[in-house]
């Protein structure tokens, strides 16, 4: 029955479940104000045909504007009530303030993320505690999900504001391998397969731009559609979906290296010799007697080899002998 309330109104508008919001964007505000009122009546006359009824204190209507002094805006329900203007609503679980910073949903999910450690510290903190895979398992499941949601509200965020959230995922990881606090942090996302926020961010959206392009009735299809805001941006830092995945599906860091093919085939490839002649002269004879008997074996039976030891490298192009 609610899916036939988007088709009732003008405006722009958006349901999932039981939550509906409808919007309108522009330069003139006095007139998004008659057409957000406009769409607020049929609203309220449906809610009345179907024999529903808006509450007033879980309704409220946001204006999105940079501006510090805007022109005031006042909705009003079909009853006289007075909808309220807040700076910050929250809406399926993003709290959406009127500048557009998502500061206070930032701080919120900090504080969220913080709170479950408390799970993963209680199975590691035992005496039997629990290992590096089922912790990571813990941390996937009730802090990396709480951090993935919403991502996109920090994609376009700045590298400053994204340091608390790669904090968290930094000391969870500690804490789920056991790794000192003075462990690289590269080091931590490879013992762990984890990406860095910054990269993961971008991965989920290319990702998700390659599933809206594989279903033609996708209702986010047009996200994937160029817009008059790209040509006429108001701001210098504005990036779309559209404007991303252009720029960097193609040189993507996230496109695997080119697989080279070798021309010698790998059934035809020597198989390594290893020669131990001189371990028994290393158990039978002093350190004093190795060192000469060493590079007379060398030179009598490796001299037309390149020599290569472990901690430097030659090119491949001549037969290769591998000191240890």
């Amino acid at each position: 029955m609610i899916n036939d309330l988007p088709k009732r109104i003008t405006s722009h508008a958006a349901l999932y479940a039981d939550d509906f919001c409808f919007w309108e964007c522009g330069s003139d505000i006095t007139l998004w104000n008659q057409l957000c009122q406009r769409s607020l009546t049929k609203v309220w006359k449906w809610c009345e045909d179907c024999g529903f009824k808006l509450s007033s204190t879980k309704s409220a209507a946001v204006l999105f504007t940079r501006k510090h002094n805007p022109e005031p805006i006042s909705l009003r329900l079909q009853d006289g009530t007075r909808l309220p203007l807040k700076n910050e609503y929250k809406y399926l679980g993003l709290t959406f303030q009127r500048n557009g910073s998502y500061s206070t949903h930032r701080k919120k999910l900090v504080a969220k993320c913080r709170a479950r450690f408390n799970v993963i510290r209680m199975l590691k903190g035992t005496s039997s505690g629990a290992g590096k895979r089922p912790l990571l398992t813990v941390y996937r499941s009730l802090v990396r999900s709480v951090i993935k949601y919403g991502m996109e509200v920090n994609f376009f965020a700045s590298p400053s504001l994204l340091k608390p959230l790669q904090k968290i995922q930094n000391d969870a990881l500690r804490l789920c391998t056991g790794a000192l606090v003075s462990t690289l942090v590269i080091c931590l996302h490879h013992a762990c397969n984890e990406m860095p926020l910054n990269i993961k961010h971008k991965f989920l959206f290319l990702k998700f731009n390659a599933h809206l392009l594989s279903f033609s009735d996708h209702p986010a299809l047009s996200l994937t559609e160029d817009c008059w805001q790209e040509r006429f941006p108001d701001s210098p830092g504005f990036c779309s979906l559209n404007m991303f995945t252009k720029t960097e599906a193609d040189h993507s860091v996230f496109a695997s290296a080119p697989v080279r093919i070798p021309n010698i085939p790998p059934c035809s490839i020597q198989k390594l010799v290893i020669d131990l002649t001189l371990l028994q002269f290393v158990r039978q004879a002093a350190s004093a007697f190795v060192a000469p008997v060493f590079s007379s074996h060398l030179h009598k039976i490796y001299d037309q080899f390149v020599k290569i030891y472990t901690d430097g490298s030659k090119p491949l192009n001549e037969p290769v002998a591998v000191y240890t």
